[in-house]
This record gives C-alpha cells, sequence and structure tokens, in this order.
C-alpha cells in the first residue's frame, strides 16, 4: 500500500510539473501554443529539463501484478473471463498466451485493457478446445511480469 501511495504521489507531481510547464509558456504570450498542448517543441530552461527527467526516471518502474490471474471452471457453451491487474511505467505492453501461443482477438476472444491497469481475457461459448494455462504477459523498458491460471471447460 505505502509502495503504491508513493507511486501516485510521484503521477500527481509529474502531471502538475507538466501543468506548470503549459503555465509558463502560455504566460509568455506565444500564440502558437493552444491550453491544451504540452508545448513539446519549445525550449525549457535547464533547469525545468532536468527536473522533468529526472522525475520521468524516478516514475520508472518495471510492470507488477497487483491482482494475480485466478483458475477458472466453466461450463461448455459460457463465456470465460479471465482478469488480472498490473501496474508500472511506462506503461507495459499486454500480450496474452494460451500455452506458448499468442491469443489473438476475434469474434469469439476480446482482449481488454483498461486505463487503470486491469487486463482482462473474454473468451465467448468456450469449447473444450480453450482449456488449459493462459498467461498474461507485460513488459516494459524496465522489465517484464508473468501471470498465469488455469481455464478447464466442463461438459
Amino acid at each position: 500500500m505505502k509502495r503504491f501511495l508513493a507511486k501516485q504521489k510521484w503521477k500527481k507531481a509529474g502531471k502538475a510539473l507538466l501543468a506548470l510547464k503549459r503555465m509558463a509558456l502560455l504566460s509568455k504570450g506565444d500564440s502558437s501554443v493552444s491550453p491544451t498542448s504540452p508545448g513539446e517543441d519549445l525550449p525549457l530552461s535547464p533547469e525545468a529539463e532536468h527536473a522533468l527527467q529526472s522525475l520521468e526516471r524516478k516514475m520508472q518502474v518495471p510492470p507488477e501484478f497487483t491482482q494475480r490471474l485466478e483458475d477458472l471452471t466453466v461450463v461448455q457453451g459460457s463465456c470465460a473471463r479471465l482478469s488480472c491487474h498490473l501496474t508500472g511505467y511506462p506503461d507495459p505492453e499486454v500480450v496474452w498466451l494460451c500455452g506458448k501461443e499468442h491469443v489473438e482477438e476475434s469474434p469469439t476472444k476480446q482482449i481488454e485493457y483498461d486505463e487503470d491497469g486491469r487486463c482482462t481475457l473474454v473468451l465467448d461459448k468456450v469449447g473444450p478446445e480453450e482449456s488449459g494455462v493462459y498467461t498474461c504477459r507485460a513488459t516494459n523498458d524496465q522489465g517484464e511480469a508473468f501471470c498465469s491460471a488455469k481455464l478447464i471447460v466442463k461438459k
């Protein structure tokens, strides 16, 4: 919980710093900067640039599962929902695997990733062939994390 709260504090500090940067650029009277644009092309003072880079480095963490997948048993023809929650910065790239094979989206397989870090694989109208071990793999520049669960489809 302490780690989560510390991370939230860093995120808020980063957003506040970006907002201050926008306000400083707007106060200079530069008409080419819109209030919604971060103004990335305009030069910053060396101190501000150093602060942004330092904050960016401190915010970076490898992916970590805060809620893991759980084994699931479902009846053939029903819907199976495998869900987990992860954190990490920069936002991790998420890939689902069944055994060692990548799970591709289709009309009966949906992959959802919410901004809050919730990752969900929804299998519609499951059959015995969908039984197996499903893995959620999260990767960013800082590292990689895995989370697995067994899906059993009963007749």
